[in-house]
């Protein structure tokens, strides 16, 4: 079983500088080629250059590696952080709790290689991507609270840390975490060897049912006059690589 890293915030960063100088060469050759408009194709005519100019220039303002170092620099007010969150989330398609899981333990790997490689500077640069990619994935934990359909808040504790729902089938897995077992599953079958909430590598992928945490959940359940079976889903995320 290999081990499946998918990442996206640390490269956003790393190439971004070198997009912004392919960016600035690109609007120089447009403005070399506007006095030549008339010996120009159609396609390079005064008109679609200007579009192309402000195209690339809408881009340059508009990129995901500004809004991630606005929120590393603490640049925006806490209004501005939420939204800027938002874009990162859209943009680099973190639209699910597991994939935002996934780029953590993405990232922590990272950390692992960058600390036997002694670049302490990336190291840093990494701790404070994980900070944000951890808030992300508190706020969506937030929102998923506030939108359950349960007439009464569920208890973290209750809920699988993949799912984010009301466990019906709660299991033990290597690191003493519990999960409900066929998001756990789905996770481990992809390649994904790290527990999501430790991010630590599994010893092994045995799996045991957490009787404990069933019998409290049927309890809470039954006081709150909440229904089990509705909560009972099937995984509908997918961690297929790019």
């Amino acid at each position: 079983m290999s081990p499946y890293h998918p990442f996206h915030t640390l490269p956003v960063l790393q190439v971004e500088p070198l997009i912004s100088e392919i960016r600035m060469s690109t609007l120089e050759i447009f403005k070399m080629l506007e006095p030549f408009d008339e010996l120009l194709p159609a396609e390079l005519k005064a008109s679609v250059l200007e579009n192309n100019i402000q195209e690339v220039k809408h881009r340059e303002l508009d990129n995901t590696a500004t809004c991630i170092k606005q929120l590393l620099d603490h640049a925006v007010t806490p209004g501005d952080r939420l939204n800027s969150m938002a874009k990162i989330v859209d943009r680099l398609n973190l639209k699910s709790n597991q994939l935002l899981l996934i780029e953590a333990v993405a990232l922590e790997k990272l950390k692992e290689d960058a600390e036997q490689a002694e670049t302490n500077n990336q190291v840093e640069q990494i701790d404070q991507i994980v900070a944000v990619v951890t808030q992300m994935h508190n706020e969506l934990t937030t929102k998923k609270q506030s939108e359950s359909c349960s007439p009464v808040p569920i208890p973290l504790d209750f809920c699988c840390p993949l799912s984010l729902e009301l466990m019906t089938d709660p299991v033990i897995v290597a690191l003493g975490q519990t999960y409900e077992r066929a998001y756990i599953k789905a996770w481990i079958d992809t390649g994904l060897n790290v527990c999501p909430k430790t991010r630590k590598t599994f010893t092994h992928t045995s799996m045991i049912p957490d009787f404990t945490v069933k019998a409290l959940i049927a309890n809470w359940c039954e006081s709150n006059k909440v229904k089990l079976l509705d909560h009972m889903r099937s995984p509908s995320f997918a961690y297929s690589q790019p």
